[in-house]
């Protein structure tokens, strides 16, 4: 690299001063001309040894991937990967190259790996993990759960995503860690199978911000198990479409062995990606074309001076919403293969979809819940497996897991406009590359890439003008106009889908409807943030502010807050909403806090690991609660124990002029009910609930 750079800074330097020599002692028009000419040749010279040391780059990590036992990175089809972008666009390389979306996936080096390897030992399920390093290498010893012989492993392959671990007669091995996924909030761990380009994955994560390892299955929204999963082969079937860049699973079969209808046996595994992290050309398609024609200065400026269109490359920002929309929902969304021989062509060669062309016509069905009739894919899956669509979606259609906002923005009238420069798309707030007036640092726009004032009211006014005006916010919202009541994503994109253990905004544009709380279950705005009121509260001015009718409600809807209801009775996903919410800096100002404290202590003790561990995370918010000490994986009866403690103190510092709050579920005498607590408590939701975000 740096002879490359020095060569580069030679012979630039050798041009200019030829330059200077030349004009001074001929200054005629020839001199001039020849000189520019030198000039170019030298800075295309440059240029060309910048491509060259990509592409030798490119030839490196193919020949060390090649002797390694992980998924290989090989440009191919026309991609040439991001540091043949970087010459030329130095800014979006630098904004991109911060993203969370280039380090989605990245091999396991000491730069990159955020876990604790230090000889850390791991138990789970009564299987030891030793964690620990070989200088720059990163390994775990451990029962080999995914020892089969050959029939066993073609049977494996062909039919599961996932293992159970109930082998007989395992043995310790040693894996090594190759890969990583995630850099944001957690991170996973595959190792190498050594079968092929197969990987199989640590059963444990890595929380960034507490610092500790959890079991794999406590980070996601799921009932416990005691089995353990390897999801041999995951990556290399699924995960890779969405975490690199032009991905090939590359599962060879078996001669013969392609049955309509069905999976089939793998001879071997070639998995390939052009570039492992979701880099420049996931979102603007191959570079190859745009490169070579722009190896020639003079074009570049040509076009940058007209604000010309360069037709050699995609660029999301230059189309209508709905290709521009594509291109971010060929993952943030929920598709399934369109037909078999789509399902094959993807486990052989990857997705058809290119950034530019039509998703809808690339064999890949986008999944719509409340479009009738259904797609025969989506009847097939729904028949095959009857919880799909729950899994992912609010009764109504909704989305409900992260990742998979496109879904929620094509449902969404701001989308659905008649008039295309009207029309709402993902790159109406988000931006892939800070602009240079960002107020923001990259650490804080790299958290979710919106543009420059997006998180305000102006995400909206630009098309909703008449909004634009103090009184006219106030006159809407009657709230604040710049109150937390009063920001528009509050109540139209409220915190209703779930991952990444919290809440995130839906991005299907709605209003707040206690009807619709009661048909779907999902909580509406007013009561997300008013948790201490009743459902009747919110109805009653919803009827009284915008006409909205007042449905028909229970005792318990009539008379006890929705934030009481929805911690004790509602299912696992509302539990979950419910415990984040209460630690929403919003909701405990327009609510209070003092009465959350035995809810949150109540979830402690809940089924589910997740709603546990956001529950523990805002009771930490509340007053003598900040070092409480409590493990939301710990044995069940230490958790009881905890749930128990967090009851008594509390009802230790009520004082006596504690007010009654019947609602709430606090007596006449200041303290909590536990008779209808407890009642409440039994009616809940244990319907078995599992998110796929």
């Amino acid at each position: 690299m740096l002879l490359q750079k020095l060569l580069e800074i030679v012979l630039l330097g050798a041009a200019a001063w030829l330059l200077v020599v030349w004009v001074r002692r001929l200054r005629s028009r020839e001199a001039i001309t020849i000189s520019l000419l030198v000039w170019s040749v030298a800075w295309v010279t440059a240029f060309s040894i910048d491509l060259g040391y990509a592409q030798r780059l490119r030839r490196l990590a193919y020949i060390r991937s090649d002797r390694e036992h992980r998924p290989l990175e090989a440009p191919s089809g026309g991609y040439v990967g991001s540091q043949s972008c970087r010459k030329c666009h130095p800014g979006n390389y630098h904004s991109w190259h911060a993203s969370y979306h280039r380090t989605m996936t990245q091999i396991a080096t000491p730069e990159t790996v955020i876990g604790n390897f230090d000889n850390v030992t791991l138990e789970l399920h009564d299987h030891t993990y030793r964690l620990f390093r070989r200088g720059d290498e990163f390994w775990v010893d451990m029962d080999d759960l995914d020892r089969r012989d050959s029939d066993q492993r073609d049977s494996d392959q062909r039919d599961s995503d996932r293992s159970d671990g109930s082998v007989s007669d395992t043995s310790r091995v040693q894996r090594r860690i190759v890969q990583l996924t995630g850099s944001h909030h957690m991170q996973g761990y595959w190792y190498e199978l050594n079968w092929d380009r197969y990987l199989g994955m640590l059963p444990f994560m890595y929380l960034e911000a507490e610092r500790r390892w959890i079991p794999r299955h406590a980070a996601f929204l799921q009932p416990e198990t005691d089995k353990i999963s390897t999801e041999r082969g995951r990556w290399n079937k699924h995960c890779l479409v969405c975490h690199a860049t032009n991905a090939k699973p590359g599962l060879i079969p078996k001669p013969g062995s392609i049955v309509e209808g069905e999976s089939y046996s793998i001879a071997a595994v070639n998995t390939t990606v052009s570039e492992l992290g979701i880099a420049c050309e996931a979102c603007h398609g191959p570079g190859e074309q745009h490169v070579r024609a722009n190896q020639t200065p003079g074009r570049r400026y040509q076009l940058h001076l007209a604000e010309a269109r360069d037709d050699t490359i995609f660029n999301p920002a230059r189309v209508s919403a709905k290709l521009s929309s594509q291109t971010c929902g060929q993952c943030h969304g929920i598709h399934l293969a369109g037909s078999f021989d789509d399902h094959v062509h993807h486990y052989q060669h990857g997705h058809r979809f290119r950034p530019g062309s039509d998703f809808d016509k690339s064999g890949r069905v986008t999944v719509r819940p409340n479009q009738y009739p259904w797609p025969p894919v989506v009847e097939r899956e729904v028949e095959h497996t009857p919880d799909y669509l729950k899994s992912s979606f609010w009764t109504d259609g909704m989305v409900r897991v992260s990742g998979r906002e496109y879904n929620g923005l094509i449902d969404t009238p701001c989308f659905q406009h008649d008039v295309e420069s009207q029309k709402m798309s993902c790159l109406t707030c988000h931006e892939m590359h800070r602009q240079q007036h960002d107020g923001h640092s990259l650490d804080e726009w790299r958290d979710d890439q919106l543009k420059p004032e997006m998180r305000t009211n102006q995400a909206c006014t630009q098309c909703h003008t008449a909004y634009e005006d103090n009184e006219q916010v106030t006159a809407h919202t009657h709230h604040a106009a710049h109150s937390t009541g009063s920001l528009c994503y509050n109540c139209h994109m409220s915190h209703t889908t779930y991952g990444l253990l919290k809440a995130i905004r839906s991005h299907t544009i709605d209003t707040p409807s206690v009807q619709t709380s009661l048909s779907t279950g999902r909580p509406n705005a007013c009561n997300q943030c008013h948790l201490d009121k009743t459902m009747a509260w919110t109805a009653g001015r919803l009827e009284q502010w915008y006409g909205i009718e007042r449905p028909e409600l229970d005792d318990a809807e009539s008379a006890t807050s929705a934030g009481v209801l929805w911690a004790l009775k509602g299912d696992a996903g509302q539990r979950a909403l419910i415990a984040w919410s209460m630690g929403w800096a919003p909701a405990r100002e327009a609510a209070g806090t003092d009465w959350m404290t035995p809810y949150l202590g109540q979830l402690l003790a809940d089924p589910y690991e997740a709603v546990r561990f956001i529950a523990y995370r805002s009771l930490q918010l509340q007053s003598g609660y900040e070092d409480f000490i409590y493990d939301f994986v710990g044995p069940p009866r230490s958790r009881e124990m905890a749930s128990d403690q967090v009851l008594q103190i509390w009802s230790e510092s009520l004082g006596d002029a504690t007010a009654p709050a019947p609602e709430l579920l606090i007596d006449t005498g200041g303290q909590l009910d536990r008779r209808k607590f407890q009642q409440l408590l039994e009616e809940r939701d244990d319907t078995q609930l599992i998110l796929n975000e």
